[in-house]
């Protein structure tokens, strides 16, 4: 698959990003697969790596859910709910677009995603030089990257510090809705996602049964906001 590089003043920049980062915003993008899918209606998921089963399950069902509605999900390559939101998406035959916090050189696809991994719905970007490793700095921008790619993120157990908390308060800075998944018996560690409702995150609710009841608003407050910012722009 070639890597197509994607300049700031280029048409195929998304706008969302450039808006959120503005100055910050990276100067170019490398991408494998589908550049549609930097113009399309996106929502970030970010959670711990060792998420519990109940916290999978959450991600998967409402990646599932969004997906269907239309949402491309955007999230990072790390085990856990990054690979789980991206694989119930494209299961459901939605898209998704995988953030990269190193050079494109050093991209394996994660056996997980193998099976339903389609490049006419799927791209992966990378702000960084091809052969650029992994440094915990480069995370952090890759967290940026996800939120500003999304018109809104969902958050699952995040801890009290790490990646998800700072995806988090990302999104708030760039006053994008944040969804907080909360139910009972959380893991003690993930304190994180209280912590982010008490800094202005709306609490999602468990509903395998019925998803949809809580995506449609979701999608509500994602639009009002977009629409919002590029009033604003």
């Amino acid at each position: 698959m070639q890597t197509l590089t994607v300049n700031l003043d280029s048409q195929h920049y998304p706008r969302q990003l450039a808006e959120a980062l503005g100055r910050k915003a990276p100067a170019k993008l490398y991408c494998r697969g589908n550049l549609d899918l930097l113009h399309t209606k996106a929502v970030g998921f970010s959670g711990s790596r060792k998420a519990s089963a109940k916290g999978l399950d959450q991600a998967e069902t409402y990646a599932r859910q969004l997906a269907r509605e239309g949402w491309t999900v955007v999230s990072g390559h790390a085990n856990g709910v990054d690979v789980a939101s991206h694989r119930a998406a494209l299961a459901a035959g939605g898209t998704t677009i995988l953030v990269l916090p190193q050079g494109m050189d050093y991209f394996r696809l994660r056996p997980e995603l193998e099976p339903v991994w389609d490049w006419k719905r799927a791209l992966v970007i990378s702000q960084h030089e091809p052969q650029a490793n992994f440094m915990p700095y480069r995370a952090i921008q890759r967290n940026a990257v996800i939120a500003g790619l999304g018109q809104g993120v969902v958050v699952f157990e995040a801890a009290g510090l790490g990646g998800t908390l700072n995806t988090g308060l990302t999104t708030l800075g760039q006053r994008k809705p944040l969804f907080a998944a909360v139910y009972e018996r959380m893991p003690p560690e993930a304190v994180g996602n209280r912590l982010l409702i008490a800094r202005g995150a709306r609490p999602l609710e468990t509903d395998r049964e019925n998803p949809a009841h809580h995506t449609h608003k979701m999608a509500e407050l994602m639009e009002q906001a977009d629409a919002w910012m590029q009033a604003s722009a």
